[in-house]
């Protein structure tokens, strides 16, 4: 294994950064992407082993979907949902929807069709853009369990079949792929194509341009499919359709929306993450908000000019997508993702792309130490960020000897948060890695004067009365409040009130105790929820699911420590008087309903519950319960990031 690559002190770096950013300029995501994109243009933006683009092929791409969305009748403020893996299509759709003054609402490709129907309408977007398959995970069936009113409709452009095709037939009425149609058979096409996007606004809800209308989700018009194997489906535009939808808006129209979209305060993207009554809630950052975060990644970790960050990490997640994807801009970086991780294929990766930095989370970790191919690769890495959950300190070290990591950071951030607020700072020793989530995190020209050039200014608070605690109390919940904090949850006014105070102050849900040194370290979960790999997940939502078994009286879920996966969950059982089922029955009763992560990994059958004397359910009876039934005292678990 080569050694890892020399890099520049920190001080160098970040004068580098101040020179080509001096102060910080509010601007939209597109005006970002625009001004660093002129300025990177030959340079490789996106790496992947079947292809790569520069950042002005990048920015070519990215103008081109715009006008496909403008042309498709979303109009300014609109919410545009997205169902991919981490593709290079995700990341420019979701630069597209920025620059054109909308709101990106990314979906958890991992979710069932419940979690995603709900995302979609409580989200009220306008339309739906999807990959129809990656590996073994067809999201058309989801898509097609959700919107049934789209597969009978069997409608493309305005053709009416009357039998609904399956999952990965071809539509004889869809255009088929440049080079394959006849010159009248596409001129037939084209104009079919130009002609949907003029239909008034007041009629875009009858179901336009797909020829179905769904009541369950009223604000939804269209869904666009793109599949690699270049299938089409009953209902939705197809991905070719969709690009050439674009080539009747001019480029003077796109400038002319994109000026018009030159609010940096604007919400920019809705990102849903798991609530304590168990619904998910979409959290709402702006422009601004992101683009500060996303800078003060590029700073406060030292990336240097041209780094190439490799990750597996879903670009829906807030983590990857601030602190990789968008950061990376500030340096005239290149994205290395991967779709689905597979650890064998993921090292390859990095040596093919000479990737010099990853973003992780410590299963991650793990699973590259672990694989037998490691030994054989000729890496070019030199730093690596793992964050989502506690790594242990045989990892770091293992990292540092059989990879040539040489520069560590952890930290802790929420969706919440616009990604990281906190990171261990550059250089710093395994100890403190190891068992702190670090200091405020510096903004450099993007941070606040009156946060000592911090993003953020963080307090203690007593969980239960939310009076702020003495500087010198032993622990506390950790509240934060400034420039990168949410503004508050989409369309539900109660949950946001109670989480974000008058002043600003943001309630995390997480207990934390401050050293002397000033660095955080994270004891304990104020709120019930746990997390599993780096996914939050809410009890509540799984209880409810599994209550609707008929077999089922009651039924009480608790996180408990897990060496692979940070946590998992524990489901305590009661079955109604003379019923009951197996631990596989209910298993497979749940894995139709929810994502797999959801699932339980343990299962305890019980005749009551520790209750409180008012009656409530003692949950850390259940997880004390837990551990010694399945022998988890050992397990040392504390999370980093939310």
């Amino acid at each position: 294994m080569n050694a890892a690559q020399t890099a520049p002190g920190l001080e160098q770096r970040r004068a580098a950064l101040a020179r080509r950013i001096p102060q910080w300029t509010r601007l939209s995501i597109g005006d970002w992407f625009d001004r660093l994109a002129a300025e990177f243009a030959e340079r490789e933006h996106i790496y992947t082993p079947e292809r790569s683009y520069s950042y002005a092929e990048s920015r070519q791409t990215v103008d081109r979907l715009a006008k496909s969305l403008m042309a498709l009748g979303v109009q300014r403020r609109d919410h545009v949902a997205m169902l991919f893996p981490t593709v290079p299509e995700l990341a420019f759709l979701q630069l597209a929807v920025a620059k054109i003054g909308c709101v990106c609402v990314p979906l958890n490709e991992r979710m069932g069709a419940v979690d995603l129907a709900y995302q979609v309408r409580q989200s009220d977007s306008v339309c739906l853009l999807a990959m129809d398959h990656c590996e073994d995970r067809h999201y058309i069936d989801k898509i097609q369990q959700m919107l049934p009113e789209m597969l009978g409709a069997c409608r493309t452009l305005g053709v009416e079949s009357e039998n609904a095709p399956q999952r990965g037939q071809f539509l004889p009425d869809s255009p088929p792929h440049s080079g394959t149609m006849g010159q009248e058979d596409g001129k037939k096409w084209a104009a079919a194509a130009h002609s949907q996007p003029t239909i008034p606004k007041s009629d875009r809800l009858l179901g336009a341009p797909g020829g179905w209308r769904a009541e369950a989700f009223p604000r939804l018009h269209s869904v666009v499919v793109q599949s690699p194997s270049g299938a089409r489906y009953g209902g939705a535009l197809d991905w070719e359709a969709f690009l050439r939808l674009g080539d009747g808006v001019s480029d003077e129209a796109l400038r002319a929306r994109q000026e018009a979209s030159r609010y940096p305060d604007e919400v920019a993207l809705i990102c849903y993450t798991s609530g304590t009554t168990g619904s998910p809630k979409g959290v709402m950052v702006t422009h601004d908000m992101l683009m500060r975060s996303a800078y003060s990644a590029a700073y406060s970790q030292g990336l240097i000019e041209g780094e190439r960050i490799a990750s597996p990490l879903p670009l829906h997640h807030m983590f990857i997508y601030v602190e990789g994807f968008l950061a990376l801009l500030f340096v005239g970086g290149a994205y290395i993702p991967q779709a689905l991780f597979d650890a064998g294929a993921f090292l390859q990766l990095l040596e093919q792309s000479r990737a010099t930095r990853i973003e992780s989370v410590p299963t991650i970790a793990v699973a590259l130490l672990n694989h037998p191919d490691l030994p054989q690769r000729k890496l070019c890495l030199r730093a690596m960020k793992n964050a989502a959950a506690a790594t242990p300190l045989w990892v770091w070290e293992a990292l540092q000897r059989d990879m040539g990591i040489t520069e560590m950071v952890t930290g802790w951030g929420m969706t919440e948060t616009s990604a990281a607020a906190m990171y261990t700072p550059f250089g710093a020793s395994l100890e403190v890695i190891t068992n702190t989530v670090g200091l405020e995190k510096p903004g450099g020209v993007a941070g606040l004067e009156e946060f000592g050039g911090n993003l953020v200014e963080c307090k203690l608070i007593d969980p239960s009365t939310k009076e702020d605690l003495p500087p010198d109390a032993p622990e506390g919940e950790l509240a934060v409040r400034g420039n990168i904090v949410t503004r508050g949850y989409y369309k539900k006014p109660i949950e946001t009130g109670e989480a974000i105070d008058k002043d600003g102050w943001l309630r995390t849900g997480d207990v934390f105790a401050r050293r002397s040194d000033g660095y955080y370290l994270i004891t304990g979960r104020a709120k019930d929820l746990y997390k599993i790999g780096g996914e939050l997940v809410a009890p509540k939502e799984i209880e409810e699911m599994i209550g609707q078994h008929e077999a089922v009286n009651q039924v009480y879920i608790c996180g408990v420590p897990d060496e692979r996966m940070g946590e998992v969950g524990a489901a305590f059982v009661q079955f109604k008087a003379g019923r009951s089922c197996t631990e596989e029955e209910l298993t497979t009763f749940v894995q139709t309903r929810v994502a797999r992560f959801k699932i339980p990994k343990y299962w305890v059958f019980v005749e009551d519950f520790p209750m409180t004397a008012s009656g409530k359910v003692q949950k850390f009876l259940l997880r004390q319960l837990a551990s010694e039934k399945f022998g988890l005292h050992e397990i040392r678990n504390h999370t980093t990031s939310r």
